[in-house]
């Protein structure tokens, strides 16, 4: 066989594989497919090569736009088309979160590749995961309380904005620092206030429209009754939202694919 028509057929038989390798699953009812594939192929070349920072943003993104493809999906590096990636975004960020040693937001992100199902896609891509979901548990907990002040002033800050998902993952991971003590906390700029991240949690959950999981963790929190006076506000706070979730509850609500990920992540060891 003359050398060009096997060039000719091995450029074929690539461009099939990294075709198949790269069939799309019927998308999701949240996934935006296009633009995830996009911010995702971004991602491959930094993560490949360790550049952990660098991959964050990017997997962030494609995380945010699809965060369960309907099936097994693998997408085909821009530069070279032998490489192919599973898209398993959550892994890859707990991953990457690991690698620079935030141990924290590395153990959310691996809790929910297992709530999203990434394991069951793509198994032989994760055979690690449970690893390293264990190695990022056992270095999460701490014997400094001020540990989870960085977490929970973000997760403050971000109430303070409305962004009440990033409220909601900060105020998560800083209960996971230190379990809520309602001790004074130095929380936004100048004011102080009580650290009661699973209070805040309840909140953010609140107005995330995940009523159930609100009233869960208002259950759990010291401000439903502590009687301490710098949890005064607090307690008032839950006495007026409680109820209201009870009414959202009575009411019916549509069970958000957000709320049934904070569902399976609020069940997770160590919450």
């Amino acid at each position: 066989m003359r050398p060009a028509v096997v060039i000719t057929l091995l450029g074929s038989l690539l461009t099939s594989l990294a075709n198949a390798t790269a069939a799309e699953p019927p998308a999701g009812p949240s996934c935006k497919r296009e633009p995830a594939k996009t911010a995702f192929t971004h991602a491959i070349d930094p993560y490949s090569h360790r550049q952990w920072k660098e991959a964050i943003p990017p997997l962030e993104n494609a995380a945010s736009l699809c965060p369960s493809p309907g099936g097994p999906w693998s997408i085909p590096s821009p530069t070279n088309p032998l490489v192919t990636m599973a898209y398993v975004p959550f892994f890859y960020l707990g991953n990457s979160y690991l690698g620079i040693q935030d141990f924290p937001t590395a153990l959310r992100h691996f809790y929910l590749s297992t709530c999203v199902g990434e394991s069951q896609r793509h198994g032989d891509k994760l055979g690690e995961l449970s690893t390293k979901t264990q190695t990022s548990r056992a270095q999460v907990p701490t014997k400094d309380r001020m540990q989870s002040q960085p977490r929970f002033s973000d997760g403050f800050s971000a109430a303070q904005q409305q962004d009440w998902q990033r409220a909601a993952d900060k105020m998560w991971e800083a209960l996971l620092v230190w379990k809520e003590d309602g001790k004074s906390m130095n929380s936004y700029g100048r004011w102080r206030d009580p650290y009661l991240p699973r209070f805040r949690l309840a909140d953010a959950l609140f107005h995330l429209g995940c009523y159930r999981e609100a009233a869960e963790q208002l259950d759990r929190s010291l401000a439903k009754d502590s009687p301490a006076a710098e949890v005064k506000a607090e307690r008032e706070a839950f006495a007026r939202l409680r109820p209201e979730c009870d009414r959202k509850i009575r009411e019916g609500y549509p069970d958000k694919e957000i709320c049934q990920r904070w569902r399976c992540l609020l069940q997770q060891p160590g919450t």
